[in-house]
């Protein structure tokens, strides 16, 4: 019997840091889905289910808190969990973010690869 591997979706304009968290969490044994906005991020929830969503905060178009409040609002994708993920160490948006439904948020650079591989284990449904 095979076993389903854990989905995750990154929403992240850039693609090159996509493409190094999607090869990781690959190699981890995730399945990985990647939108480059939060249109695209809101279509591949709502088509995909992911277990769990790293939501990149700035990007063009609709920032990440926007694709939150859309997601929080949504029965159909309000109950899976979402961690906001940023270049940015900003304190206001992480309180806005827990706000609208956020569990988690992370400043890109103050975490590894390793650790947020583990981290994704203990909080993906």
């Amino acid at each position: 019997m095979k076993t389903k591997k854990p989905k995750i979706l990154f929403i992240e304009d850039d693609k090159d840091q996509a493409s190094i968290y999607k090869t990781k969490f690959e190699l981890e044994g995730f399945e990985c889905l990647w939108a480059c906005n939060g249109e695209e991020g809101l279509k591949a929830t709502r088509d995909d289910r992911p277990g769990l969503i790293f939501l990149d905060i700035i990007m063009p178009g609709e920032n990440g808190l926007e694709i939150l409040k859309k997601l929080k609002k949504d029965d159909a994708t309000k109950n899976i969990p979402t961690v906001l993920f940023s270049n940015l160490s900003n304190k206001s948006s992480w309180e806005e973010g827990r706000k609208l439904g956020a569990i988690a948020y992370f400043v890109k650079t103050d975490i590894s690869l390793r650790e947020l591989v583990e981290w994704a284990r203990k909080n993906v449904k």
